[in-house]
C-alpha cells in the first residue's frame, strides 16, 4: 500500500459525473458490499494507485537483465569505498 506524506493527509472533496453502466455498476457494488458509494470509490482508487504504482517500482526489476554485470549503482558505490579503505589501510600497514 502506497502512503502518503503528512501534507498530503487532508481531505478532499471529489465530484465526478459518471456514465449511466458506471452508476449502476457503482450501485451493484454498494448493495453488495454493504458500503457507500464513497468507500466503493476509495477502495478502488486505492487498489488502481497501488497496481500503477507497483509497476513503476518495478521498472529496475524489469530492466535489471539490460543493465549489465554492475548493478545497482548504490551498491557499487558502497563496494568501491569498501575496498578503496581496504587498500588504504593495507598500505598504511607496511
Amino acid at each position: 500500500m502506497v502512503v502518503l506524506p503528512p501534507k498530503y493527509n487532508r481531505q478532499a472533496n471529489l465530484h465526478i459525473r459518471l456514465p449511466a453502466q458506471y452508476s449502476v455498476l457503482l450501485a451493484k457494488l454498494q448493495k453488495r458490499t454493504g458500503l457507500s458509494k464513497a468507500e466503493v470509490v476509495r477502495k478502488a482508487l486505492r487498489v488502481f494507485a497501488d497496481q500503477t504504482l507497483a509497476e513503476e517500482a518495478s521498472l529496475y526489476a524489469l530492466g535489471i537483465d539490460k543493465l549489465g554485470r554492475h548493478g545497482e549503482a548504490t551498491r557499487r558505490a558502497a563496494d568501491i569505498k569498501h575496498i578503496v579503505k581496504a587498500r588504504l589501510a593495507a598500505k598504511r600497514a607496511r
